[in-house]
């Protein structure tokens, strides 16, 4: 039983009060919120202020590690959403663009991309866009965006950035090439035609 008299602030009091009121029901407001979103559940909650929904949410987040029991139980929806569109739309879908949810990302990330695969798949997928911004010298933005940014993961960006240079190096030695024998061909044959000594 809360009393009152305990807190040092009405606002503290007042969040101690909704936590206590949730406590043994968490596993319902994840089902919610896995089953009908973050908005579905902040509705169904009843919850008007931002600030009351920032805390409920990030108390979901750290404390019941909410969106890593979301990611496994839809698994195969979160690779997809990797391979089709890249690391980073997990942050959109589950509302953790902002800094502070680094971490959680980050572990969803070695979970989502890296574990199961989706990353590479992405890659592979979209890999002639993925060399067409290393080519424009966009490699820094590229690693941000393939949530590759952070010192751990230098093995990795290596890899897929040889892989790229692999998969479009033999295409352009090929173009090159081909260019040289049309322009020796060319040079040939203009010779031959005027008749001039090779």
């Amino acid at each position: 039983m809360l009393s009152f008299d305990q807190y040092q602030s009405e606002e503290q009091a007042y969040y101690d009060f909704i936590f206590e009121a949730i406590k043994g029901y968490e596993r319902e407001i994840m089902a919610i919120f896995i089953q009908e979103g973050p908005d579905a559940l902040r509705y169904k909650l009843r919850i008007k202020r931002d600030e009351d929904w920032n805390r409920i949410f990030d108390y979901l987040v750290f404390q019941k590690d909410l969106l890593k029991v979301c990611v496994l139980q839809f698994i195969d929806f979160f690779k997809k959403l990797v391979e089709e569109k890249g690391p980073l739309a997990m942050r959109s879908v589950l509302g953790i663009q902002s800094r502070m949810y680094d971490s959680v990302f980050e572990g969803l990330f070695d979970l989502v991309a890296v574990s199961h695969g989706a990353l590479f798949q992405h890659v592979e997928t979209q890999k002639r866009q993925l060399f067409d911004q290393i080519k424009a010298g966009k490699g820094s933005e590229l690693r941000e965006n393939l949530g590759l940014s952070k010192q751990k993961y230098d093995n990795l960006w290596e890899e897929i950035v040889k892989s790229l240079l692999n998969d479009f190096g033999v295409q352009l030695v090929d173009e090159r090439i081909m260019e040289q024998g049309l322009s020796s061909f060319a040079r040939l044959f203009n010779m031959l035609r005027d008749h001039r000594p090779l």
